[in-house]
């Protein structure tokens, strides 16, 4: 059954939940379970469809002390940095994530006119399984290429939230914080890789 939600008052205080043709009111409150199923994700705890209320008129930052605010812009900062890397990353697991490095020191090697035999015999096979008629050469062109991209995001990145994070702890107020965080997403929009 789809539930309906709207505001119950002119000072937006109040949320009136319909359901089922049964009526509830919930308090406009980050502390109040219920509040807080309404605005995260726009389902609730059944999965059940709630029509979204005006996103503009939400600050999830309402009701938070600067130490609240600080922590919780932190967790957006932190939660945001992780979404990020795992949509650069894709399907790939920790192992062959943990190989790009090693990837990327091969084609280094490759470039440079000083691949060991190691490397030479591990690009072969992979160029191989890849079945795309590719060289070893030219998979450790493809290598070089997404190992630079990846590394400059991926130094954006750290050095974007590492100050943004500095930025959170010198908040002098929710304004700041918000704002700190607000930048960071900016810099998270801007990144790239190929």
């Amino acid at each position: 059954m789809q539930k309906t939600a709207n505001w119950a008052d002119e000072a937006k205080s109040k949320i009136r939940v319909e359901e089922n043709g049964m009526v509830r009111i919930v308090p406009k409150d980050l502390n109040n379970r219920d509040y807080r199923l309404l605005i995260e994700g726009g389902f609730d705890e059944l999965g059940e469809v709630i029509a979204p209320l005006p996103i503009a008129d939400f600050d999830p930052y309402l009701g938070f002390d600067l130490p609240a605010a600080k922590t919780y812009a932190r967790q957006q900062i932190v939660a945001a940095a992780l979404a990020f890397r795992k949509a650069v990353i894709g399907d790939a697991d920790e192992i062959e994530v943990a190989g790009w490095s090693l990837k990327a020191a091969t084609a280094d090697r490759f470039a440079a006119g000083a691949a060991s035999t190691q490397d030479i015999a591990r690009a072969t096979a992979e160029a191989a399984a890849r079945g795309l008629g590719e060289t070893a050469d030219e998979l450790m062109t493809v290598w070089a290429a997404k190992s630079q991209s990846f590394g400059l995001v991926e130094a954006a990145l750290t050095g974007a939230k590492a100050a943004a994070l500095r930025a959170v702890d010198a908040a002098i107020d929710i304004a700041s914080a918000k704002a700190a965080t607000t930048a960071f997403m900016v810099v998270l929009a801007s990144l790239q890789v190929i």
